[in-house]
């Protein structure tokens, strides 16, 4: 149950360009794709994709992005060489980091880094190939010192023990990988995200096309043997969710409530239409059994044409959607919704009154109203995926876009005490 909270009032500063460095990554020019982007606020470090690499920054002072190094892929693209990543991930702890490699006969690459020194080391590989944009890497660490990476493929789920890393000798090392049992074999834009039920269930959640899946990946098994104990919990077609039939998921974002329940933000499109077709909140207490919150929230014009970009944050009592649409036509301009899962529930304990009749279900007041990107304020301004974390009172919010990518703070805060009334 969500608690009936006050609304916050929620104020986005000017997006500040931080990468790409100047006359440091040419030609390796920052990726505009899903994947681009790893944050890991455990450690206060982001990685950010290039064309044929990454950069690695630490998390300084209030957020700020510092550059420390950067690594290029050792492998040459097969064919037309535009680009040799295609997706990052990072673990929360920032100690491994995972790299599509396409089209050149490589696998997911893994790289060991140090977690207090900006130091790179390529220690493995995992099968199978990448040969496009499409798919999506994930990397978890169920208990300290250990990590997992599953690998989302048109093929289905993969999954690689990325625990003890063999030593590297005059190749890199191949390590196994193992199919997950039961995902389905599916095509389009993915997007995946670890998250912890308040049972101690962990499930991994991702997209692709019309379709979302939740796995339980609680109890991995160990080497060549990984995806032993994971298992399928849950798969969900838009039209399940509220949304049009068979038109592709665009925005995916999952989170857990502080109150232990798994939400999942569901934002439909169309390929024949650049519009929102409207966005859903799920809910479930175990990952299996899912139901609708509220009413479906469409974005309003002319801000309604979707990113590609959002993502889920934390605060001690809610768990805000951070949702970023553009405008059709020739505008640039991007706004940021920011949506209160307590204030999209029904009322909490109100099933019917007197009469019978079911409350109607709320739509969610976006708390940043003001909170429009404007091309003259922030030039090369395209968020294409957003990562985000709490940090005491500030929310820590980082964008990768085209050619640019920022970095920003969004202060929320209870609204004034209003002042009682004079007696007379």
């Amino acid at each position: 149950m969500f608690l009936a909270t006050a609304l916050l009032s929620c104020v986005l500063a000017t997006p500040a360009p931080f990468d790409p460095q100047p006359g440091v990554h040419s030609p390796w020019f920052p990726g505009g794709a899903a994947n681009s982007l790893a944050v890991s606020p455990g450690n206060r470090r982001l990685v950010i994709r290039y064309a044929y690499g990454f950069g690695l920054y630490d998390l300084v002072g209030d957020g700020k992005p510092e550059f420390r190094t950067a690594w290029k892929s050792p492998y040459e693209r097969k064919g037309d060489g535009q680009y040799t990543v295609s997706k990052i991930a990072a673990s929360e702890d920032g100690a491994r980091v995972l790299v599509g490699q396409v089209s050149s006969g490589h696998g997911t690459l893994v790289l060991a880094i140090d977690k207090y020194r900006p130091t790179l080391a390529l220690a493995a590989e995992f099968p199978p190939s990448w040969s496009g944009t499409s798919g999506a890497l994930v990397v978890d660490s169920p208990v300290k010192g250990r990590y997992v990476a599953y690998s989302i493929e048109t093929s289905g789920l993969y999954a690689a023990d990325l625990s003890d890393l063999p030593p590297n000798g005059l190749r890199l090392p191949v390590l196994p990988s193992q199919r997950v049992a039961g995902a389905p074999v599916t095509s389009g834009i993915s997007s995946g995200a670890i998250s912890v039920l308040g049972s101690g269930r962990r499930v991994l959640v991702y997209s692709v096309g019309a379709t979302i899946v939740v796995v339980d990946v609680t109890r991995p098994g160990t080497g060549a043997r990984v995806a032993e104990g994971l298992r399928v919990l849950k798969t969900l077609r838009s039209e399940d969710v509220g949304l049009d039939e068979g038109f592709p998921v665009r925005h995916l974002a999952s989170g857990v409530h502080p109150g232990g329940d798994l939400l999942l933000f569901v934002e439909g499109t169309s390929t024949q239409d650049p519009n929102s077709r409207g966005a859903v909140l799920l809910r479930s207490a175990d990952g299996e059994t899912f139901a609708q919150v509220g009413a479906r929230f469409l974005p309003s014009a002319p801000f309604d044409v979707p990113t590609f970009s959002s993502t889920a944050v934390s605060t001690e009592d809610d768990l805000l959607i951070l949702l970023w649409e553009g405008a059709e036509g020739e505008s640039e301009a991007r706004k940021l919704y920011t949506l209160s899962v307590n204030d999209w529930a029904t009322d909490p304990g109100i099933e019917s009154d007197t009469d019978g009749n079911r409350p109607t279900p709320r739509v969610p007041t976006d708390l940043t109203p003001e909170a429009v990107v404007e091309p003259e304020v922030v030039p090369d301004f395209r968020p294409l995926e957003t990562k985000a974390f709490r940090e005491g009172q500030e929310i820590r919010v980082y964008i990768a876009g085209g050619r640019t990518s920022h970095a920003t703070n969004l202060s929320c805060a209870p609204p004034p005490a209003e002042d009682p009334p004079a007696s007379e």
